[in-house]
């Protein structure tokens, strides 16, 4: 069984030749217990702090969430059809596209990958969330049953 020493060890001739010997780091990171540290795990400078949520944060985000989704089916969802939330989608994401270098600079230094990765991850969420678009006019579409004197029947599909 290997002990943390004999891993760093290991993993400092892994590491990039201006980390290596560093990989047993103390963190530069002052515990909090009102914060998270995140460090950026290729330089092992703190990127950000975020703030811890306890159980009951939790829970009380759950339910804003799970009661503003409810209210939004309610006033909004339910009266508009499937081609005006393909285009909230779209316009999702040229919203997200905006930010996309930020995005990707955020991805890199929390991750520690390559900038162009971070980069080609979200040109290939785009690329995903286009092709979803693209397949919910087949999947979402209201669905014909037989017809039946004095009825309009078919299936719908609602989120």
């Amino acid at each position: 069984m290997r002990t943390v020493g004999q891993f760093a060890r290991r993993s400092s001739t892994l590491a990039p030749p201006r980390l290596r010997g560093h990989i047993a780091h103390r963190s530069k990171c002052t515990v909090s217990a009102s914060t998270i540290c995140v460090e950026n795990p290729y330089t092992e400078e703190t990127y950000c702090e975020v703030e811890k949520f306890g159980q009951e944060q939790v829970e009380q985000v759950l339910e804003t969430a799970h009661k503003m989704q409810h209210e939004y089916w309610i006033d909004t969802a339910q009266n508009i059809g499937l081609v005006e939330r393909q285009q909230i989608c779209l316009n999702f994401l040229d919203e997200f596209e905006k930010h996309s270098e930020e995005i990707a600079k955020d991805i890199s230094c929390m991750m520690g990958k390559p900038i162009q990765q971070s980069r080609n991850e979200i040109a290939t969420m785009r690329e995903r969330g286009e092709a979803m678009i693209d397949m919910s006019t087949q999947f979402l579409s209201d669905q014909p049953v037989p017809p039946k004197l004095g009825f309009d029947r078919k299936i719908r599909k609602e989120p």
